[in-house]
């Protein structure tokens, strides 16, 4: 630190006097006051004091600001703009009138006499003089607040206190018309506080509608709390302290069953070791800054070692005007077991200006204020190709364009019909107004004075969205289609989904009602006809029963109970078993056992599925078991299956040091011998991205006969073409070439085949596609190039909801007829002007489609459904007589395990989600199916007796199987789809493939996919079911409930039936992340659910309507030591412990200052205990930024600042979509 004449720089120097950045303030010598700051990149704010009767306060600030344009295809990158910030004062000193570098004023008014210095009011406006808050106070005699009333979101919410001005009750309200009028109470909490031998015991009930939420928490005489119990559960948790004050061992107790945590410290009071209740021990190194410089993880006899090592270093940085020596970067190198997995390379004013992640090195160049405007992908080393992407930043540091290949020429950047462009436009509270896509395609919004969507525009067609709250405390949201049909959610106080209603044009209606127990449990779920389903849970609430009900008969009061399921979990709260029930009457009769094994790292080991009625015993479970080992980094090393067959009795997963997988071994048994073979291998391009499969197609055989498949890709990192090679006989097999719009929508693919051994069944065509403005496919020209370049031209039509009004193939013109819950009446298929065909359809009160009746040919096709709406029947009816087609049981976790198809059985056995094996009616095993890592089915064995015959698929960019190859390279099938689906199998098929279209199961006899939690229907390019997942009030696109893939077949798949679920919550912290984020390819493959919570009851609305299923949640917050920031108001301690209890799938990454801070109390701790799952938090105030790594389909979340992560995993790590 140096002073100077009115000058005080301070600088961080190497330990050789190295200087690496300085950054200085000047002052007022005679006064003090400080007059300017420099930060190292020279950025200068300085500050103004203008007020006579108050000299000292600050009144100004004035900072230049860096922003970016694009006009006429160049990018002007500025800086001759100043931000500036205002303030004023009363004679007091006190705020009375704040203005923002955005415009946004806040003006505050005092009070008199004694609450002079008490706020009365605060009323925020935008730069538009549109009222954002307007916040009204009232205190009691002591200063304590008593009022906070909202008349913006029309929010009140109440505090009373104690002698020692403690808050002792505290009551929110909603729909408050004014400070006098409370409005309709939905949050309560009520504490009571007593105090003995300078102890102190306190008691809080959180009320939440009919949610209700008690615990009881003692505190020794130093404040630390030493036990609590959850008066709803009854767990009881202590806490023991060492001499210093610091918490050592915490035992959780529920049930006379404990978990214990413990921890050491060493003289710094620095955490050295610990241990978590599944008996994973920690250790911790550190440097002479404290810094962590080795973790050792240990847990059943492994162990991961994660080094982090400081230096600097001298670097050339790709930059927009070329390359730049940097000296003296500051570098972070992470090695985990010896192999370097992360580095960065940090400038002096903070900047990650390299980093490496992955195996991929990228370049990033920020503007002198610190936002990142440029990555520059390298690859896998620093003098590969520049792939360049782009971010443009208006004054107010708002993303407004997103640019992917511009062209770069010494630092000028231009966009051309090469590059692709997207374009944000904001209102004045700095929502989204409008979005503007790379084809040009704009969609506005509008928003009403809470921030909430209220209209949706998309090509000139808006729908609209309505939100109300009764005298019940209950809010409506009502979304109208385009067309005018309605569909209603209604949520309790606790923000829980009471109903949801589909009324359409008002002449139908479907509705689902929900029901919860005082801990917030659903306990049932009643659907239109009268069936329903019920829910248990234990003390824990954790779900142990499931039962469902058929539709009461008529003069009955109750349904005929159908099916049960039954689940049990560890002490961890892991589950360990489910078992499904057939009842009839009062006979529970068990047919399916699934069993779950896991490793103290919470891995799954084992997992097993068994049809019998009897209890499984050990040996039974074993002979079952699907089980997993894993390296010490977590990846997947081995899966050993449980046949006893000859054949593949396990898969072994290799990857290199980058984690990239690189080869996958099978141990192939016969008779008593066993032989390591090659399945695949892969290999990679300089950016991460898959260059070359080779699949074996003899593993069971002699000799390395392969199919290479080699693929390339465009300067998007498109997949632009694949190529099939047999290298036994040299020749090309299949290829496929893409070319695709600025949307990634692909608008010509160029197909091969030539496996069918018949010249006349070689594939050898081209389709061209056209897309809508809402992108929906409407036209598919197809050329023959075996035929003389014949023509077929597909063309479809829509209405503005998207249901498909007509096809035409040149041949058959099929028109459609709905009702108004978009179910189909009736296809008419005609030739020219005559009426070939009429199918007309019916559904059930639930909105299953339950007939199709032929006017052609006479027969009704029938579908009958179970207690849970699941497809269980299928049956043909022609000349009064009825058949049946197909039977389906499903377990409790909705995935289908038998079908019966006339004499045949096939029982299905699952692996991830995907089906791993199948037996028949008798239970001999007929198949099993080898997976990937990423739940992709390679080969399959086929088993008849003591015969076994092994097949690898091929499949195109969508997932579809193309061929299934032999192992002496001729292919047992073929298939070929249209748009849609339909499907055509040419060959023998002796292998009775059902993983065809996009990875479904297809089932032949009725022509339907099966895709998990629906069927779907490619003739009609619909579901036969209404999607339980309702979409997003600001995506209209996912309103429709019977729709497949948007009507965008050629570029989405639906593996799950559902439309995928990943849900990013932000503030205004958080906002220009999320505009980055929801651009990116990563998130718009993964069609990302985005919630807009600026105040705080937003945020408790939205958190307690996360969906069951959702398997991630992103916070991107504003927050502090055990709260999180809104506008207007906190979300305190308490408030966040009486936060409804979620289970998320997978994790949770709270991206919010010193998340991690507070141990219990912890925000991070707080969600990790609430919703199950792993939370990712840091323990620093960070800066955040962004970055997708394109070659290798990679998401990467990007901080600045030091970190400590909660669960000591790092969520940079990479996220693949």
């Amino acid at each position: 630190m140096d002073y100077g004449d009115g000058t005080t720089s301070v600088s961080s120097h190497k330990s050789d006097g190295t200087e690496l950045a300085k950054d200085s303030i000047t002052y007022e010598k005679s006064t003090g006051k400080l007059l300017s700051a420099t930060n190292a990149n020279g950025i200068k704010t300085a500050y103004s004091y203008g007020d006579a009767a108050n000299p000292f306060l600050q009144t100004g600030t004035e900072t230049k600001v860096f922003y970016q344009d694009l006009a006429d295809g160049t990018v002007k990158f500025l800086s001759d703009a100043k931000v500036t910030t205002t303030t004023a004062y009363d004679a007091n000193g006190n705020v009375t009138k704040e203005v923002d570098e955005t415009g946004e004023t806040t003006t505050t008014t005092y009070g008199t006499g004694d609450e002079k210095n008490l706020v009365q009011t605060a009323v925020t406006t935008n730069r538009d003089g549109d009222k954002v808050s307007d916040l009204t106070y009232d205190y009691d005699e002591n200063g304590n607040t008593t009022l906070e009333y909202e008349d913006v979101a029309d929010t009140l919410s109440e505090y009373v206190y104690n002698e020692d001005g403690e808050v002792i009750e505290e009551s929110e309200y909603e729909d408050a018309k004014s400070a006098d009028s409370k409005g309709v109470l939905v949050s309560k909490t009520v504490s009571e506080l007593e105090e003995a031998d300078h102890e102190v015991e306190e008691s809080s009930t959180v009320t939440q509608g009919s949610v209700e939420e008690v615990s009881t928490t003692q505190y020794d005489a130093m404040g630390r709390e030493t036990e609590s119990t959850d008066e709803n559960t009854g767990e009881v948790t202590k806490t023991s302290y060492d001499f210093m004050g610091r918490a050592v061992k915490t035992v959780k107790t529920l049930d006379g069953n404990s978990q214990t945590e413990t921890k050491v410290y060493d003289a710094n009071g620095t955490i050295t070791s610990e241990t978590s209740s599944a008996g994973v021990t920690t250790a911790y190194v550190y440097d002479r800054l404290n810094r962590v410089v080795e973790t050792k993880e240990t847990a059943d006899g492994t162990t991961k070692t994660t080094e982090t090592a400081y230096g600097y270093a001298d670097a050339q940085i790709h930059t927009l005007s070329g390359t730049k020596v940097y000296k003296d970067l500051s570098v972070e190198t992470t090695t985990v077991n010896g192999k370097i997995t992360r580095k960065t390379w940090t400038d002096g004013a903070g900047n990650a200006v390299r980093t490496f992640d992955g195996g991929i090195y990228t370049d990033h160049v920020f503007t002198d204020d610190g936002k990142e405007t440029a990555s520059i992908l390298l690859g896998t080393g620093t003098g590969g190709e520049e792939k360049i992407s782009i971010s443009l930043f208006d004054k107010e540091g708002k993303q407004t364009h997103t640019i992917q290949n511009p062209k770069v020429d010494h630092g000028a950047v231009t966009v051309d019909d090469t590059s692709i462009v997207t374009k944000t436009s904001y209102d004045a509270n700095g929502n989204e107004i409008s979005a503007i896509d790379g084809n040009g395609n704009t969609t506005g919004y509008a928003y009403d004075d809470q921030n909430r969507v209220t209209k949706v525009t998309q090509d000139n067609i808006s729908s609209t969205i309505a939100y109300s709250i009764g005298e019940d405390g209950k809010t409506t949201t009502s979304v109208t289609d385009a067309k005018g049909h309605i569909n209603r959610e209604v949520t309790n106080e606790a923000g829980l989904t009471e109903s949801t209603t589909d009324l359409g044009d008002g002449s139908e209606r479907i509705s689902t009602t929900y029901t919860y127990d005082e801990n917030g449990n659903k306990i049932k779920e009643t659907y239109e006809n009268g069936g329903y389903k019920t829910f248990a849970y234990d003390k824990k609430n954790r779900l142990v029963k499931t039962e469902s009900y058929n539709a009461p008969d008529v003069g009955e009061n109750t349904g005929e109970r159908t099916l049960k399921s039954v689940y049990s979990y560890d002490i961890h709260d892991q589950l360990v078993e489910m078992v499904d029930y057939k009842v009839t009457g009062n006979t529970e009769t068990a047919y399916r056992y699934t069993e779950y094994r896991y490793d103290s790292r919470g891995q799954m080991t084992g997992y097993a599925e068994l049809s019998q009625e009897g209890q499984p015993t050990a040996d039974d479970v074993s002979s079952h078991q699907i089980t997993y080992t894993y390296d010490a980094d977590g990846n997947l090393e081995k899966v050993t299956y449980p046949s006893e067959k000859n054949g593949v009795k396990s898969l072994s997963y290799t990857y290199n040091k980058d984690g990239w997988l690189t080869e996958i071994k099978a141990a192939v048994r016969s008779g008593s011998s066993t032989t390591e073979k090659v399945v695949r291998t892969y290999t990679y391009d300089a950016y991460g991205r898959v260059k070359e499969i080779k699949d074996y197609r003899n593993i069971l055989g002699s000799g390395d006969k392969a199919v290479k498949k080699v693929y390339g890709y465009d300067s998007f990192d498109r997949v632009k073409e694949i190529s099939s090679t047999d290298l036994e006989t040299g020749k090309e097999m299949e290829s496929y070439h893409y070319e695709y719009d600025k949307n990634s929508n692909i608008t010509k693919k160029t197909e091969i085949n030539n496996y069918p051994k018949e010249d006349g069944k070689k594939v050898n065509e081209t389709k061209a596609y056209t897309y809508d403005k809402l992108g929906r496919l409407t036209k598919t020209v197809t050329t023959d190039h075996k035929n003389d370049d014949s023509q077929k031209t597909v063309t479809y039509t829509y209405d503005n909801v998207g249901n498909r009004m007509s096809e035409d193939d040149g041949t058959t013109q099929t028109t459609y007829v709905y009702n108004g819950l978009d179910q189909i009446k009736t296809a008419t298929k005609a030739k020219g002007t005559a009426v070939d065909e009429v199918r007309q359809y019916t559904y059930d009160a639930n909105g299953n489609q339950i007939s199709i009746k032929s006017t052609k040919t006479g027969e009704t096709e029938t579908y009958d459904y179970d207690a849970e709406n699941r497809l269980s029947e299928v049956s043909a009816t022609k000349d009064g007589k009825t058949s049946v087609v197909q039977q389906n049981i499903y377990n409790g976790d909705g995935q289908r395990i038998q079908k019966t198809e006339g004499n045949q059985t096939t029982n299905y056995y699952y692996q991830d989600g995907v089906v791993s094996y199948t037996t028949d009616e008798t239970g001999k095993q007929t198949s099993q199916n080898l997976i990937g890592t990423e739940g992709n089915i390679i080969g399959t064995q086929r088993y008849n007796g003591d015969n076994i015959s092994y097949y690898l698929y091929n499949k195109d960019i969508q997932g579809s199987t193309t061929s299934l190859v032999k192992e002496d390279g001729s292919a047992d099938a073929v298939y070929q789809y249209t748009d849609f689906g339909e499907t055509t199998v040419t060959g023998e098929n002796a292998a009775g493939n059902e993983v065809c279209y996009t990875g479904g199961i297809y089932d032949s006899t009725t022509g339907l996919y099966y895709l998990n939690a629906r069927y779907f229907n490619p003739e009609d390019g619909r579901f036969l079911t209404e999607d339980t997942y309702r979409g997003e009030v600001n995506e209209p696109d996912t309103w429709h409930l019977y729709a497949y893939c948007k009507n965008n077949p050629v570029n989405y798949t639906d593996p799950s039936g559902h439309k995928a679920k990943r849900v990013i919550y932000y503030n205004k912290k958080g906002h220009g992340f999320k505009k980055q984020a929801m651009h990116s390819p990563y998130y718009k493959n993964s069609q990302v659910t985005f919630k807009s919570v600026i105040k705080k009851a937003q945020f408790k609305k939205e958190w307690n309507k996360i969906p069951k299923g959702t398997s991630e949640l992103y916070l991107y917050l504003h927050g502090g030591v055990s709260c999180l920031y809104f506008d207007g108001s906190d979300l305190k301690l308490k408030e966040l412990l009486a936060l409804k209890k979620k289970k998320i799938k997978k994790k949770i990454v709270l991206l919010s200052c010193k998340g991690g801070i507070g141990d219990k109390n912890s925000v991070a701790k707080i969600m990790a205990k609430k919703c199950q799952c792993v939370v990712y938090a840091s323990n620093y105030p960070y800066g955040l930024s962004y970055r997708y790594d394109k070659k290798k389909k990679v998401y990467y979340p990007r901080y600045g600042g030091k970190q400590n992560y909660y669960n000591h995993e790092n969520p940079l790590k990479k996220y693949k979509p």
